[in-house]
């Protein structure tokens, strides 16, 4: 396992974790509110830094348009996905919010003009497809109560992801082009200081809640602070640079796993057939990618594309 990977990895189960401190801290306060706090206290820890980013220039990238954009789109992916969460089941949520692993493949081939293989194609449809096995669970009512304004909101903030994916990886590229090499501790900053502000923003129009409320969730909103913001996007953006838009969108699929090999492994709950089948795709498609899987399946594909025309005659 190389070092990006093992980083991915670890960046998709805190990612995975995350929620769970987010449920608790929601019997408490509103979603806005804990967003705001958690990437605050991101920011707060980080402005420790500044003396050594200062030293290599990189409060210049605050001033980049293109991080401004991730930034918000970060922002934007967070709010659109709790909204739609509360607007829909859970199912069609799940299902809906991992889309953007269709669509990333799509966005890179037009951002980066990079190839769109029908092996890549393949492999998102089939994670897709266990995405959908995890979220229907063999049960239609999933996917019932849903509502067009919820379904669009969680559409949002696929794309929102999707783009942020495959923006960071763009200008990651452009950078190393252009300089010859890349601050990620610069950019993790200046991206954590644009996905407060929004959040920043919109808070002045909501109410905090009591002051004794927040001192007794402020263990958590440290935790998502530092382990669910600075930790987390530092691994996930230092994993991008190493393995592209494409291969990073498939890794955060696992952050869905997490709650479930939590509850199997500790807790001893059993899953039904659906969810370990929908499981087994996602995990097939990180083995494919990260092995001599995808030259076979190319190699299968190839071999069908030559069979083809004897099919006519």
């Amino acid at each position: 396992m190389t070092r990006a990977q093992l980083a991915m990895l670890t960046s998709s189960f805190l990612w995975g974790v995350a929620p769970i401190f987010v449920g608790v801290a929601l019997d408490s306060c509103t979603p806005l509110f804990i967003m705001t706090m958690r990437f605050g206290i991101a920011v707060l820890v980080m402005s420790v830094f500044i003396p050594k980013i200062q030293h290599r220039n990189g409060l210049l990238y605050l001033k980049t348009p293109t991080i401004m954009v991730i930034g918000f789109l970060i922002s934007m992916g967070y709010l659109s996905s709790t909204i739609g969460q509360n607007l829909t089941t859970a199912g069609l949520a799940t299902l809906l919010s991992t889309s953007y692993v269709m669509m990333v493949p799509f966005m890179t081939w037009k951002l980066k003009h990079s190839n769109l293989s029908k092996e890549i194609i393949f492999l998102a449809f089939l994670a897709l497809v266990g995405m959908f096995f995890i979220s229907y669970n063999g049960d239609w009512n999933n996917f019932s109560n849903i509502t067009s304004i919820g379904t669009l909101y969680l559409l949002v903030a696929a794309v929102s992801w999707g783009l942020n994916i495959v923006l960071t990886d763009k200008f990651m590229t452009d950078m190393r082009l252009q300089t010859g090499t890349f601050d990620y501790l610069s950019f993790l900053y200046a991206s954590l200081i644009y996905t407060f502000l929004p959040l920043f923003v919109l808070s002045f129009f909501l109410a905090p809640p009591p002051t004794d409320i927040i001192l007794n969730v402020l263990p958590i909103f440290l935790f998502l602070g530092i382990f669910g913001s600075i930790i987390t996007f530092g691994l996930y953006q230092y994993a991008l640079s190493k393995m592209g838009a494409v291969n990073t969108a498939f890794y955060l699929l696992l952050q869905i796993l997490v709650p479930f090999s939590y509850e199997i492994v500790f807790l001893r709950i059993t899953y039904s057939a659906w969810i370990l089948i929908g499981s087994a795709f996602v995990l097939l498609t990180m083995v494919t990618l990260e092995s001599h899987g995808l030259q076979h399946l190319h190699n299968l594909f190839l071999r069908y594309i030559q069979r083809k025309p004897q099919n006519h005659c």
